[in-house]
């Protein structure tokens, strides 16, 4: 898409201009109240060539020139930019543009303008975002209707976008991309490492990451590999098990994430098994679910998106906006 450049509307100059104006003139009150100018200017010497009113008419001007240019200077320069992955700030003709926020996380585009803005066709845009409590604002700029529109345009193809799942993969290729937006490790369902024994409680973590990536765009979690991408195997889980081979530890990832997700999301789940030096890998590819989907937890429900490399909870709020804009 052609870049799109938003500045602050020529009404806003105006009231810039005015209020700069006000405090320029009241820099020539502060000198004659507080110094006797006339009389500053005729201990010069110069009385005899320029006449006293002609300078301060000189002065009075040059005050009323920089007023002006600093309005100007002030309503040009800052502007935002519609670009194709975001919206950008730029403070002056300098500086670098920064984006502000990308259009999948815009959860709404809210104008707000006031009876004068209303009128004159003008107003501001509040962009709020599910991870964010507090809204970004594009400021006083024309047309924020057909704006906010636009906007909107950009969210739904963004989003659109971001409905496409994560590429199929193999568990070679999981291990030498490593974690990512898509791809996440854990060393073992249930097997505690630290306290080298079974601990149920290490079902949330993983049960977490399936419910960021199918909330998310889905993606591929690799169990019985640790953070550096080293194979583990999950021979250690099925140290707990009563029937220690792949059907009674698949068995008991089923009932742990029926339990804590939902058995009718478990269509939405494709297990495979990768073997390697005598170590098993069990890999598990998400897909993205066509509702929210709730984390069971403690008897409270959570729920997770995939940011990044990490599974990010949200709050209520955040997820109410985060749900309206991806389901």
């Amino acid at each position: 898409m052609q870049t799109e450049i938003l500045r602050q509307s020529p009404f806003v100059f105006l009231k810039k201009l005015i209020l700069i104006v006000v405090i320029f003139a009241l820099i020539p009150v502060v000198l004659l109240l507080s110094v006797d100018v006339q009389s500053l200017y005729e201990s010069i010497g110069f009385v005899s060539r320029i006449p006293f009113l002609l300078i301060w008419t000189l002065f009075m001007t040059l005050l009323q020139i920089l007023a002006i240019s600093m309005a100007f200077v002030l309503w040009y320069l800052p502007r935002y930019k519609l670009d194709a992955d975001g919206i950008y700030f730029q403070q002056g003709p300098n500086g670098a543009p920064r984006r502000i926020v990308d259009y999948s996380q815009i959860s709404e585009a809210k104008v707000e303008q006031g009876p004068l803005a209303r009128r004159l066709g003008y107003g501001s845009i509040s962009l709020l975002r599910p991870d964010q409590d507090r809204a970004i604002k594009i400021r006083d700029i024309p047309d924020p209707n057909l704006v906010a529109e636009r906007i909107d345009d950009l969210k739904q193809n963004a989003i659109a976008m971001q409905r496409e799942i994560a590429p199929p993969k193999s568990v070679e290729e999981l291990l030498a991309e490593g974690e990512s937006q898509f791809v996440e490790y854990k060393s073992s369902l249930m097997w505690d490492y630290r306290q080298q024994r079974i601990n149920k409680k290490l079902y949330t973590p993983v049960m977490k990451s399936l419910a960021a990536f199918m909330n998310s765009r889905g993606g591929h979690l690799l169990i019985g590999v640790d953070d550096e991408g080293n194979i583990l195997g999950i021979e250690a889980d099925m140290k707990g098990l009563k029937k220690p081979n792949l059907d009674g530890w698949e068995n008991t990832f089923n009932l742990a994430f029926n339990k804590m997700i939902g058995v009718e999301y478990r269509r939405l789940i494709k297990l495979e098994f990768y073997e390697k030096d005598g170590k098993t890998v069990c890999h598990v590819y998400a897909m993205p679910a066509d509702r929210p989907i709730f984390l069971k937890e403690n008897n409270t429900e959570k729920f997770y998106i995939r940011a990044g490399n990490a599974s990010q909870p949200l709050s209520f709020s955040q997820a109410a906006r985060y749900i309206q804009a991806r389901f």
